[in-house]
């Protein structure tokens, strides 16, 4: 079995292996399942997950959120 090491932002590497396997893409989200001390990761595809739709900005409106960034 694969060993991963945490980052120093808690951030974890997929070994490709296991990658593969799980079919994962990048952009694809995991669950995090946390029972006896245990936790296991279970993949949720993108479709899965509703996403609101960006609204359309304007010239003006791009420009105008441009300025106060």
């Amino acid at each position: 079995m694969p060993l991963v090491r945490i980052g120093a932002k808690h951030q974890i590497t997929i070994p490709k292996p296991v990658f593969d396997e799980l079919r994962l893409e990048e952009g694809d989200y995991l669950e995090i399942i946390v029972k006896d001390g245990k936790g296991m990761f279970l993949p949720k595809r993108a479709q899965f997950i509703k996403k609101a739709p960006a609204p359309k900005l304007s010239a003006s409106e791009q420009k105008a959120l441009a300025l106060q960034l």
